[in-house]
């Protein structure tokens, strides 16, 4: 793609809407920035951007028009007419602040800005921080001051309001990745952490709807003004999930973002996928004991995600990752170099993806191919998706999950029970306690309880109608008047509970199914001491479904 002697090169690929992918290349030997276009058989270019410049970091997208943006750092150009030329058009323009890291959200149809600033200059909390240094012998530690700093969003539609992560917080917000979904929706995953020795990167993730980057003074009627450099801003607080912590298996659960262009299923670093404010790890367990670092990632359609790491390419079906394939290995002609910041990945959505990487000699690119449109894999499996956490309900510890094997209904046995759950419980929600009856987490449960009990109760009745001399189909109800799972607490102990009262109603006869479990810790209300409980107290329902349908169905109807 580009002939040069390579050190520690920065390399960004841009798709734009006609399928070519645009590659801004910093070269540091040459102290230029170059722009080269990729299509399906050829390369053209290269032109130099800029030149005398050696940016720390480089960023593009292309707009609803087509035109080409570039930031170098916070500097913004833009490609016209065939002419590249500097232009102050940025949200931060006359306003005296400088960010400290600036980018596009890629795959926005109209520019969307991300930009880090420090927090005084949105008036953010002040804080203490508290930084050290020394040894085993003794050390040195002393308080700082601040007010940390912050990661805003804002659309060149609404270059005066500023979406600000973690606004009346003491933590910064950093980011991480962005991408832009099929409905003008904007996804973004971003640390939050104290400074100093007390610094601990959270990884988090927000997704913001179509129009929550304008104006919107329902959604945030607290929105501060903010009067700076001759212009108003309105600053909107934005708040996103905590993402779960990774398992050490199937590596970080934050990294690269890519959206499926029609779903617009999520994939987050390599291990998570989001399908609305639900997610599953199941992706993470495929990749052999790699960890997702280094990697890009982008959409190759119907669900499945193109990834390069390390030089090696992977394709994500269905929950599973490919085994790699080696397409280079990255490399610098500078032993000082460092290779990492010029490789990246970049799809066309159509199953299409461009992957380049340095050699010594220059940039090497490889388009990837999968033929999305004829594509037969199987059909992802029933994985368990859970809820991500409510910002709006921090958890102190991780949330339990709970995933029960339902019965399968025996296929020699003829399925003449029809079963209709209704599930009249006045709270749904699963909560681990302490003393008090102080929140600690969530606890959630697979398959959901309608379902989970409607499979219990149809597969208990296949079998006793089976045992029925004449048995003919029959409509069952099943009133779900408590599912509860609990973990009370004193200064000594948990208890751990599950209680279960089902109504069945059948041939105008009505019977309830009762069933309790529990188990005490001294030590903590561990998931699997709660997973124990719940299936406990379910095959203790089963046994009583069989006794109660053989009472309820021993007197012919009528």
């Amino acid at each position: 793609m580009l002939d040069f002697e390579t050190g520690s090169d920065r390399v960004r690929l841009v798709p734009d809407s006609t399928g070519r992918i645009h590659a801004l290349i910093a070269s540091s030997r040459t102290e230029r920035v170059y722009h080269v276009t990729v299509s399906d058989n050829s390369v053209s270019g290269p032109e130099i951007v800029r030149g005398d410049v050696s940016p720390e970091r480089i960023d593009g997208a292309s707009d609803r028009a087509g035109t080409i943006h570039v930031l170098m750092d916070s500097e913004h150009l833009l490609l016209e007419h065939g002419t590249w030329r500097t232009s102050d058009h940025t949200p931060w323009a006359g306003t005296g602040i400088v960010p400290s890291w600036a980018g596009f959200v890629p795959g926005a149809p109209e520019l969307v800005w991300a930009f880090e600033v420090d927090g005084a200059d949105l008036g953010a909390s002040m804080r203490m921080d508290i930084f050290g240094f020394g040894g085993y012998g003794g050390g040195i530690i002393w308080p700082w001051f601040t007010r940390g700093s912050r990661l805003v969003l804002a659309s060149e539609a609404h270059p005066d309001c500023w979406n600000v992560i973690g606004l009346p917080g003491r933590l910064d917000s950093w980011p991480i990745a962005f991408a832009a979904g099929p409905h003008k929706d904007v996804h973004v995953s971003y640390f939050t952490s104290l400074g100093g020795m007390l610094q601990d990167p959270a990884p988090h993730y927000a997704h913001l709807r179509a129009g929550e980057l304008a104006p919107d003074p329902a959604k945030d009627p607290e929105a501060r003004q903010l009067r700076i450099g001759g212009r108003t801003l309105r600053l909107q607080n934005i708040i996103g999930h905590r993402l779960p912590s990774p398992d050490p298996d199937t590596g970080p659960s934050s990294g690269p973002i890519a959206v499926d262009p029609q779903s617009g299923t999520v994939l987050l670093g390599m291990g998570l996928l989001l399908r609305g404010d639900m997610y599953t790890d199941a992706p993470g367990a495929s990749l052999a004991g790699s960890t997702g670092y280094r990697a890009h990632t982008a959409p190759a359609g119907r669900d499945a995600f193109h990834a390069l790491q390390d030089g090696s390419y992977r394709l994500l079906t269905g929950h599973e990752w490919s085994a790699p394939l080696k397409l280079g290995e990255p490399a610098t002609a500078s032993f000082w170099g460092t290779p990492w910041g010029a490789v990246d990945l970049a799809g066309t959505g159509d199953g299409k993806a461009l992957a380049v990487w340095p050699v010594a000699r220059g940039i090497a690119g490889r388009w990837v191919a999968w033929d999305a449109p004829n594509a037969t894999e199987a059909k992802p499996p029933d994985t368990p998706m859970w809820p991500l956490q409510d910002p709006k309900q921090p958890e102190p510890f991780e949330p339990v999950h709970i995933v029960i094997a339902p019965p399968e209904r025996d296929q020699s046995l003829e399925r003449i029970a029809d079963v209709l759950v209704t599930d009249s419980r006045k709270e749904t929600e699963f909560r681990r306690t302490t003393i008090f009856d102080t929140f600690m987490s969530r606890i959630a449960l697979h398959p959901p309880v309608s379902e989970l009990v409607g499979r219990i109760v149809e597969a208990r009745a296949d079998r006793v109608l089976a045992g029925l001399a004449g048995a003919t189909a029959e409509s069952i109800e099943c009133d779900i008047t408590a599912f509860d799972i609990a973990t009370p607490a004193t200064i000594l102990y948990w208890d751990v509970e599950t209680r279960l009262e089902w109504t069945l109603r059948v041939r105008g006869r009505t019977g309830t199914v009762r069933a309790s479990a529990s188990e005490r810790t001294w030590l903590w209300p561990s998931e699997d001491i709660i997973g124990r409980v719940v299936r406990d107290a379910l095959r203790q329902a089963g046994e009583e479904i069989d006794r109660t349908l053989r009472e309820l169905l021993a007197t012919p109807e009528g």
